[in-house]
């Protein structure tokens, strides 16, 4: 069963869980998604669906304009992690999304046509080595963060 870890409350009531990353399609390591609950709904519930909203870590704190510590302001009302915290979740989160994409450019060099691409568009062992980098680096990183967070 997929992990949930429970990241705070809004001003709105609502329940913030980022979900445990996946391996998906074989190839790359899915992950960074946000979903919110009513704060009645219980872990459970959420596990089978019951979110308001399922959103990505990058664009669920994205704002224009406004710096990721003040959007991150303007959501919570309650959460367990220190500004320190988040600024660390949020840096190793960058750092996912680069590897992810840069993966994926490696693994099929691009992703609009493969109209005319030539075999030196890509490099498999380096879609490999950067999925090895999210797996072994910057999940265990982000696990390490939030396993003191513990969900609620």
């Amino acid at each position: 069963m997929k992990e949930l870890w429970y990241l705070g409350l809004t001003r709105n009531d609502e329940k913030v869980y980022l979900e445990e990353f996946s391996w998906d399609c074989g190839w790359y390591w899915g992950g960074g998604y946000i979903c919110t609950a009513h704060k009645n709904v219980t872990e459970n519930q959420v596990l089978h669906g019951q979110c308001s909203m399922h959103t990505h870590f990058d664009s669920f704190f994205k704002k224009d304009g406004m710096c990721f510590i003040d959007v991150k302001k303007s959501i919570f009302k309650t959460s367990y992690l220190s500004t320190r915290q988040w600024w660390r979740l949020a840096d190793l989160f960058e750092q996912f999304y680069a590897l992810k994409a840069a993966a994926g450019i490696y693994k099929h060099g691009g992703h609009q046509t493969s109209y005319g691409r030539t075999y030196a568009e890509t490099d498999s062992e380096m879609a490999a080595k950067l999925n090895k980098q999210i797996e072994h680096v910057i999940i265990p990183e982000i696990r390490k963060l939030l396993i003191k967070v513990r969900k609620d």
